[in-house]
């Protein structure tokens, strides 16, 4: 009998047996005060997705996931298999020992046999676990396996730099030696598992979006999955993938309305106001919270009467969500992001500051709040900021870059210019470094520097098209006509339906 009048019986479903674990056994945020057995785990929480540095491309756990997250991707929660099959509910040790407890399920005569594993019998090699539920050690000491329970796949690990079991043992071995006998045992793969669209997506491959789109809209796939997919094909900012998620907020799964309405929330504005305000009643807390921090945006005074009541309803879940991770830093940032999208410029940055105090060396936090500093003219406090970080982080370019826009819009030219310099020499495949330092340079009226600069940018991208058409300009106002004419016919060739590149011919 667990606390608060749930009864794990018999008649529990395997599916509301793994909620029940999963309140401790999930890496997750909250959204309830406190668990009341009321509803469903949506209710409560919102669990981790599959993310880089939280998660393998792949799935395969990395930090501290615990075990709802791995084991909700594998195909033994999709066939009901649950906690209890393998575990004591009260101990958690193991029902059998060895292969045993895999062979509730799986014939041995076909899979504990040396035709199948192809090492020893009876050998720690031979144990399944060791093939399909590699672990970690956590804090030093503490192995956790991963409940994923996939086939090994070396050859993913030679695209993306995902672990596999072959090596995992094998230490002497590198990824292409366990793809290349992986395929000698047991032939080429004849199954396409989410991990061949999912790590491609995750790690940003080109046309990486394609399959990411097809794991969203595919209910065949586990819901962590396409809820990840959901978050993760933003990274691309292709802007008609729009649709693609309002069309997944009327999804059956919770998880995908919820990785949706993030994705959409993220981005500032009122135009989703309209699918956002039926959310408020969506039948999971999560969902109905993360609706109402995107529509953050929209004055209260502009909420339709007819949304009033569920909006305040909600308003109060958002807070209480609020309160009770307060000692969360990202907690503290949602805040911020809220009142910055209510557009109370000072609350957002107190929040922030609230953040920094209590993560230090969180310097994404400590960027962001340099930047809310400048918008709000508080200058000294921005560049002191974005100092801290460089102090911190020597190798990190993108606040270089960010610091150079914002002398750049201060006029203070010679420091802008000083400071991509320094962008491009720890991240000199930037494009965007060499375009800015070139238009700088152009500003002081140094040719030589500026056309330098974008030369040297067309080096490493040559078709760049914002590139070429800043060379042919300062050739142009330079008096060398011939080289300008030069670049703008390259560029007509390349966009030939671009008349602003005629006219400019035509200008020479």
């Amino acid at each position: 009998m667990a606390s608060g009048g749930f009864q794990m019986t018999k008649a529990t479903s395997p599916k509301e047996l793994v909620d029940q674990c999963a309140r401790c056994h999930i890496r997750r945020e909250q959204y309830s005060e406190a668990f009341n057995f009321e509803g469903t785990l949506l209710d409560h929480y919102y669990p981790q997705l599959i993310e880089e540095r939280l998660y393998q491309a792949d799935g395969q756990i990395l930090d501290e996931d615990y075990v709802y997250g791995s084991f909700v991707q594998s195909k033994m929660y999709q066939n009901d298999v649950t906690c209890t099959n393998c575990h004591d509910a009260h101990s958690l040790k193991l029902k059998f020992d060895g292969n045993k407890l895999c062979a509730q399920c799986h014939v041995p005569e076909k899979y504990d046999t040396p035709k199948h594993h192809f090492h020893p019998q009876n050998t720690e090699s031979s144990k399944c676990i060791n093939c399909h539920m590699p672990g970690r050690y956590y804090m030093g000491n503490d192995f956790r396996r991963d409940h994923s329970f996939r086939v090994p796949r070396p050859d993913l690990s030679v695209k993306y730099g995902t672990p596999n079991a072959c090596v995992g043992c094998h230490k002497d071995k590198d990824d292409v030696w366990a793809a290349e006998n992986f395929k000698k045992l047991f032939g080429e793969v004849d199954s396409i598992h989410f991990s061949d669209k999912l790590a491609p997506g995750i790690t940003m491959q080109p046309n990486g979006h394609l399959g990411l789109i097809e794991l969203m809209h595919d209910t065949h796939q586990p819901e962590i999955v396409r809820a990840s997919a959901t978050k993760a094909l933003s990274n691309y900012n292709i802007p008609s993938s729009i649709q693609e998620y309002l069309n997944l907020l009327k999804d059956n799964s919770a998880m995908v309305r919820g990785a949706s309405v993030d994705v959409l929330a993220s981005i500032n504005t009122k135009d989703y106001t309209s699918y956002f305000l039926p959310m408020l009643s969506d039948p999971k807390r999560t969902v109905r919270i993360k609706a109402f921090f995107g529509l953050a945006t929209l004055p209260e005074s502009d909420v339709p009467k007819f949304y009033l009541e569920s909006y305040n309803k909600v308003k109060k879940e958002f807070f209480t969500h609020l309160k009770t991770n307060a000692d969360f830093v990202g907690t503290r940032i949602k805040k911020g992001d809220y009142y910055l999208k209510k557009g109370n410029l000072a609350e957002a940055i107190k929040n922030y500051e609230s953040a920094l105090s209590i993560d230090n060396i969180n310097n994404q936090i400590r960027v962001n709040l340099a930047t809310l500093y400048y918008n709000n003219k508080e200058y000294d406090k921005a560049e002191a900021a974005f100092k801290k970080v460089i102090e911190q982080e020597p190798t990190y370019g993108p606040v270089y870059y960010s610091l150079a826009l914002m002398y750049g819009e201060l006029n203070r030219v010679d420091d802008a210019i000083t400071q991509l310099n320094k962008a491009i020499k720890v991240m000199p495949e930037n494009i965007r470094f060499y375009y800015n330092l070139g238009l700088l340079y152009d500003k002081k009226q140094d040719v030589k520097n500026a056309e330098k600069t974008f030369v040297a940018g067309l080096k490493i991208e040559a078709n760049n098209e914002s590139l070429l058409y800043a060379l042919a300009y300062i050739y142009s106002k330079s008096n060398q006509k011939e080289k300008a004419k030069n670049i703008v016919l390259r560029l007509i060739k390349l966009y030939p339906n671009n008349q602003q590149y005629r006219n400019f011919l035509n200008s020479l």
